[in-house]
């Protein structure tokens, strides 16, 4: 099983890439995963990392998610622009006997992907090139009660390792290299709830964190090898649907994440503290099967800069899907992005492609003569 983890891991660590943020703390929250719940607003509780959604599973659902990044930053008298390519989700979802449904996956928690340059003594420079993440690999069970409720609960085995190369250089290559490997292994619990009134659909959502373990260490001097433990606080999910009219409806999401007595070895992380997501939504079915997806979200992480200002995040999205007969569809959401941390800044255009196949099982009768 590790093998087969770490090789995934790797994957991952070589494909994604994301914020200049990335190189502080755990690294970038990755709050958008599958082209549908981005295109609503990043909302948590109508996508399907929610154990109990959608409410009504009646097909088998295989789901994945590829995408593309162009990002433009700067800080201070500098700027940078970068490209990623990125493929970050994985999800299955088996509705079973008894209206009940089971579904597994794999998604990165955390980027820790960076290439940055820091003036030190005139001429004299780091460069600094991070690698890896940390990523989720889920299991998760639901219960249907008559189509009108259902509650759930999933469990995360999270992993991930990351590279720092590190490279004190002048304008004619570099003076001294130092590569720093970390790991990391630790586990989540997840309970969900989502329910229907009339046509309103609420949910809630709690995630409970196990200790993580990180162990590190320097290329030279294996021998030198720190082990820490990171204890992370909970996160709350809140979503709401309702109809406007008829082929229109509306969400709204608010996450909660109580990271302010977040710890690193018994001691508060001063980088950490609480942070809220505010997602906003809107679908229209312009035509049969063919929605219209607007979301717009204002994202106040937990990372703190620099200056311990609080990292912001304002997006806006667009999305469709398309029908593929005898597969089911192609997902596709287009993000706008301003981030804001200290001097930083980042500006940054995603695209994410996400074909979902839909399997209906079918029990076959056996007829005279063949099967």
């Amino acid at each position: 099983m590790r093998p087969f983890l770490i090789f995934l891991s790797l994957f991952f660590n070589h494909l994604f890439s994301q914020s200049f943020f990335a190189a502080r703390g755990l690294g970038e929250e990755v709050s958008s995963y599958e082209a549908g719940q981005s295109s609503l607003g990043k909302n948590h509780i109508f996508s399907y990392e929610n154990p109990t959604f959608p409410l009504d599973l009646k097909t088998t659902i295989t789901l994945g998610s590829i995408g593309q990044q162009l990002l433009y930053a700067k800080g201070g008298e500098g700027e940078r622009f970068l490209y990623q390519f990125q493929i970050n989700y994985f999800k299955v979802l088996i509705p079973t006997f008894g209206r009940t449904k089971f579904g597994f996956g794999l998604r990165r928690r955390f980027a820790q992907d960076f290439d940055i340059y820091s003036d030190t003594f005139g001429s004299y420079f780091w460069h600094i090139i991070g690698k890896g993440g940390i990523n989720a690999l889920s299991f998760a069970l639901a219960k249907e009660i008559r189509g009108i409720f259902a509650f759930g609960v999933g469990y995360d085995y999270i992993f991930g390792g990351s590279e720092e190369n590190w490279s004190f250089e002048t304008e004619n290559g570099p003076l001294t290299q130092e590569t720093v490997f970390g790991r990391y292994q630790g586990g989540s619990i997840r309970f969900a709830t989502l329910g229907r009134i009339g046509q309103i659909e609420i949910g809630t959502g709690m995630e409970l964190f196990f200790p993580i373990q990180y162990q590190g260490h320097l290329s030279v001097k294996p021998e030198t090898a720190v082990k820490r433990e990171i204890r992370i606080s909970p996160v709350y999910n809140f979503g709401l649907s309702f109809p406007i009219r008829e082929l229109k409806r509306v969400f709204f999401g608010f996450q909660f994440k109580d990271w302010a007595q977040t710890k690193l070895d018994g001691e508060v992380m001063d980088n950490l503290t609480s942070g809220f997501l505010f997602s906003l939504g809107l679908i229209d079915y312009w035509r049969e099967r063919h929605p219209l997806r607007i979301g717009y979200a204002e994202n106040f992480w937990s990372l703190l800069a620099k200056d311990k200002r609080r990292v912001e995040e304002s997006s806006l999205n667009l999305g469709t899907s398309i029908l593929i007969p005898k597969f089911g569809f192609f997902d596709l959401s287009l993000e706008t992005f301003y981030r804001r941390g200290g001097d930083l800044k980042e500006i940054g255009l995603r695209i994410l492609f996400s074909p979902r196949f839909d399997e209906t099982w079918k029990r076959r009768e056996r007829r005279w003569g063949y099967w």
